[in-house]
């Protein structure tokens, strides 16, 4: 066997190789760059929302395979961009309007675009249904474990968690009245 050898600075096919694959990296670097650059957890949808109220916008045609239930939506407004889950979705035949109902009223009148986020819901979703949310009202089973002191409001209905400055309230005066 004898040895091959290339001067890669002149125009062989052994240079031009390398001038090509070079070439080819740098290109590719480039493109996944300018994708990571673009990337985002929403997908923008092509359809033109109208605002309703403050949590609810519709869209022209059946949207609702898209807007699904859980899934997190993306909204534009004048002032930015706000996030809130799907709380409900209907299409309606006779109008022809898909209406979206989102779990926290953050819409405004300048709503002009909504997005979808990338991870659908259930269980066939990327996201389960049974994530814990910050907004929206949840049961959630089983026993849980805290490493910081839980927070509740005033206690309204006799299955309401009882603040801690009220339960002492209340022994004080038990004890105090002898009761």
């Amino acid at each position: 066997m004898s040895d091959i050898t290339w001067d890669l600075n002149d125009n062989s096919s052994g240079g031009q190789w390398l001038d090509t694959l070079l070439a080819n990296q740098q290109e590719l670097a480039s493109r996944l760059d300018s994708a990571n650059a673009s990337a985002d957890e929403y997908l923008a949808s092509s359809l033109t929302p109208t605002y309703v109220d403050a949590s609810n916008f519709t869209l022209a045609g059946d949207a609702s395979a898209v807007f699904e239930v859980g899934r997190m939506v993306r909204a534009t407004l004048g002032s930015g961009y706000v996030y809130a889950a799907v709380s409900a979705v209907s299409y309606s035949g006779g109008t022809g309007l898909t209406t979206v109902t989102l779990a926290s009223a953050v819409l405004d009148n300048t709503l002009s675009a909504v997005s979808v986020g990338i991870l659908a819901p259930g269980s066939d979703g990327a996201v389960p249904a049974d994530v814990v949310r910050t907004t929206g009202a949840q049961s959630i089973a089983g026993a849980k474990t805290f490493t910081s002191p839980v927070s509740v409001g005033a206690a309204v209905a006799a299955g309401d968690a009882v603040q801690k400055a009220a339960l002492d309230e209340q022994a004080a005066k038990a004890l105090f009245l002898g009761t």
